[in-house]
């Protein structure tokens, strides 16, 4: 064979190799016919891709993690035109087979499904990712558009889900026992008996994230969505809108623990009870969601909470809704908690903002204002043997009674303002005056938010109102208020905006005075001086900073220099000096305002050395003194020894230190005797240490000049060299102390002759002509050096040659 054809099949088979690896696409209807025999035909990792057309068939991924996919699942015409209907004889999509999210199902319009459950699609036991479809036309029992069951985990993405119905339960989408992600979809115009949108009952932990439920029918609970009998569902940034049913439009919740965050909860209607929300025997939070404009005929066009359910009302808008019994809110043989809620506009026929049976209600910083009712009580209607509790919450302007009591119900209200009702209240006392009640115009502005000098937010920036409403700092003074903007008062405002980042702004309260200021060494000498200061309390709770000035006091009253010459915490050392006298004084900054100032008692600059000897100036000082050094206070004496110096110029002295335990002092004892008429200098460098382990930050410098003298006017030498060694001559003009020692021409020392007092004169010394070793010095050049030593401490030399052959 050619060598070219081997190489051809060497490179066939190799791409058939490399093909057998790599994921393919398997193209229908080109590659197979129909879908399904594409699936079957895939391996892992496989895309089928399908064209624009309309398969009538079901398909089942069978356990496999390949993506089916349209041609552009991103493109809405694309999925319309590429439809796969099951002709009404099961599920379209079936997942039964421990699918995970690898399997995708993307990018279909799914009809014609008719199943138990899951008429569009099918999930058991299986968690596969179904995203960007169009689930529509398709009925079940269970699940019209879809069904998560028996431990699925579904994501269920970015697909709409319209016009499904299900003869019980979830014409959009049903979830039992399983814990899909349903996020971003569209769930509309779906019907059931129970749960028009969605429905997740027995132990179903789905969250439900983005997606809007709207315009879904139940003929029976819960329009947008039913959530039963052990579920745990989590609903967060949701639309449920425009949906209907029986009680419950948009959602109703038995026996279950849904929580609601975040969500649009607008526009739905019952022909019973529960517009927007209705729970039974639940324990439900509802957090920052918007509850507007739902309707009822009879109870809780807003929410109703009844039959033993604990609710969690925080944060929610609850306006416009319009109902008989409790036009926003209605409880019912409950128990709730209400904090921080807007509650207003509401309509109903008795209780138009809050409707209470049979109920312990707790409700702390809301707003329930502008509500009306056609008869009874427009704010708060409380019976039944109810029990309320209202703290920090401004009841005004509602039609009719503001709260009004019947059938043995009681009520405690503290810091609250109830104010501008028709009547503001009946069947209970009126608490004004006492326990912080109030009764004031709030001031409202827009949205009910407290109008304010000092910073109002208007939903866009902070503006400044020309008044300042009463019920800003005058909640309940042990009620948390850190949550609240700067300045906020240090005091918690009344209203729906307490203890939140939008609430209205205080007037400032500058902080209290700082207890103690001290000055840092609190004996110092000439170095850096520190301020120090703490204990201040500022009223919002706002950090604080400080702010230090100096002055230097006048020995004879008032200041040398003013306060503000020298601003900052640390005073520089250059300017002090010492001898002199300073203060520091602080106040506290609470980033707005400032406290009033706080001294410290006057702190004069002081000397590490008490005594030194001789003393610092002195003259005529002997050169046979030693110099003793007292201190302060107990220093370490090794420390001293580091850091003694005493020079002539800059000559180093040499000589020793010790501590006289006696005077407790150190002695420095020179070496030598010092130089007669010189100038000496005593110098401690920085960091000396006490014994209370202290390190002083200075140094301190002294001198003095020694007693004049008459010293020698003069010294000669000759050297000869005679039959032992040699004879050294030496002529002083005074008496003298005199050394001699014999070096070789490079300066080392060869012999030394005697130290000897000499006379004025000449002077005549011999030498042997032996070395320090007692060994006879050979011939050669030496010099001859003799120092003379005089009295009084003088000093001279002089050098002169000596040759020996």
């Amino acid at each position: 064979m050619p060598a070219f054809r081997v190489w051809l099949c060497l490179c066939a088979t190799a791409a058939l190799a490399a093909g057998s690896v790599r994921a393919a696409a398997i193209n229908v209807p080109a590659d197979h016919t129909t879908i399904q025999a594409a699936i079957e035909a895939a391996s892992s990792g496989d895309e089928v891709v399908v064209a624009t057309g309309t398969y009538n068939e079901r398909i089942n991924f069978n356990g496999k993690a390949i993506t089916v996919r349209s041609t552009n699942p991103a493109n809405s015409s694309v999925v319309a035109a590429t439809i796969i209907n099951a002709g009404g004889a099961d599920a379209v999509a079936t997942f039964n087979h421990d699918e995970s999210a690898s399997s995708v199902l993307s990018g279909f319009t799914l009809t014609g499904g008719s199943a138990l459950a899951g008429g569009g699609v099918y999930c058991h036991d299986a968690s596969p990712t179904i995203t960007n479809n169009v689930l529509t036309g398709n009925t079940a029992t269970y699940g019209g558009g879809a069904a998560c069951v028996a431990g699925s985990a579904a994501t269920i993405s970015g697909n709409t889900i319209t016009g499904n119905t299900a003869s019980s339960h979830a014409g959009g989408v049903y979830c039992i026992a399983s814990s899909p992600m349903i996020t971003n979809n569209t769930i509309s115009g779906n019907s059931a008996s129970y749960g028009g949108g969605v429905s997740c009952p027995d132990a179903s932990t789905p969250t439900l994230t983005g997606n809007s439920i709207n315009n879904n029918t139940a003929s029976s609970y819960g329009g947008g969505a039913y959530l039963t009998n052990g579920a745990y569902p989590t609903l967060n940034n949701n639309t449920i809108c425009s949906n209907t049913a029986l009680l419950g439009g948009g959602s109703y919740c038995d026996r279950s623990s849904p929580n609601f965050t975040g969500n649009n909860i607008s526009d739905n209607n019952v022909s019973s009870s529960g517009g927007g929300i209705l729970s039974s025997n639940c324990t439900i939070g509802l957090t920052n969601n918007v509850i507007r404009g739902n309707k009822s005929t009879f109870d809780g066009a807003g929410l109703l909470i009844g039959d033993n359910s604990t609710a969690m009302v925080s944060g929610n808008t609850i306006n416009d809704n319009e109902g008989r019994y409790g036009g926003g809110m209605h409880c019912t043989g409950s128990t709730v908690t209400l904090a921080n809620n807007l509650i207003s506009g509401n309509k109903g026929q008795l209780g138009g903002g809050l409707f209470c049976s049979s109920s312990a209600v707790t409700a702390a910083r809301n707003t329930i204002c502008s509500n009306t009712v056609t008869f009874g009580t427009g704010g708060v209607f409380c019976t039944n043997t109810s029990v309320l509790a209202l703290t920090n919450t401004i009841i005004a302007f509602n039609g009719s009674k503001g709260l009004f009591l019947t059938e043995g119900s009681t009520a405690v209200l503290e810091y609250c303002d109830v104010f501008g009702n028709d009547t503001n209240f009946l069947g209970i006392a009126d608490p004004t005056g006492s326990n912080g009640n109030i009764s004031v115009d709030p001031l409202f502005a827009e949205g009910y938010r407290l109008r304010s000098q000092f910073g109002r937010w208007d939903g866009t920036y902070w503006v400044n109102d020309p008044v300042t409403s009463p019920c800003i700092d005058a909640g309940k003074p042990d009620s948390a208020y850190a949550s609240e903007p700067q300045p906020n008062g240090g005091r918690v405002n009344m209203g729906y905006d307490g203890n939140t980042a939008y609430a209205s702004k205080s007037a400032d309260r500058p902080p209290s005075r700082p207890v103690w200021v001290t000055i840092s060494p609190s004996v110092p000498g000439r170095e850096d001086l520190t301020g120090n200061c703490d204990d201040s309390m500022d009223p919002e709770g706002q950090d604080l900073t400080y702010e230090y000035q100096w002055a230097k006091v006048n020995p004879a009253g008032g200041y040398l220099t003013k306060w503000a010459d020298n601003p900052g915490q640390v005073l520089p050392a250059a300017k002090v000096e010492f001898g002199e006298t300073w203060q520091v004084r602080a106040r506290a900054f609470d980033g707005t305002s400032y406290s009033t100032w706080k001294a410290h008692k006057k702190v004069t600059i002081t000397r590490m050395v008490a005594v030194i000897a001789p003393a610092s100036g002195a003259t005529n000082v002997p050169v046979a003194s030693a110099i003793e050094i007292a201190f302060k206070w107990p220093v370490v004496q090794l420390s001293v020894n580091r850091r003694l110096r005493v020079r002539n110029g800059t000559t180093l002295v040499a000589g020793t230190a010790r501590w006289v335990k006696q005077s407790q002092r150190v002695r420095f004892t020179p070496k030598m005797p010092l130089l007669p008429g010189t100038t000496y200098t005593v110098r401690l460098a920085e960091g000396v240490e006490t014994t209370s382990g202290r390190v002083l930050g200075w140094s301190e410098e002294y001198s003095f000049t020694t007693e004049g003298g008459t010293g020698l006017a003069a010294v000669t030498v000759a050297a000869a060299r005679t039959a032992a060694g040699a004879q050294v001559t030496v002529s002083l003009s005074s008496a003298a102390t005199v050394r001699a020692v014999i070096t070789n021409i490079a300066g080392r020392i060869v012999a030394e002759l005697p130290e000897q007092d000499l006379p004025a004169g000449v002077s005549s010394l011999p030498w042997n002509g032996q070395s320090r070793t007692g060994t006879r010095v050979p011939a050669g050049t030496y010099l001859v050096k003799v120092q003379a030593h005089g009295p009084n401490g003088t000093q001279t030399s002089a050098l002169g040659p000596l040759q020996l052959r």
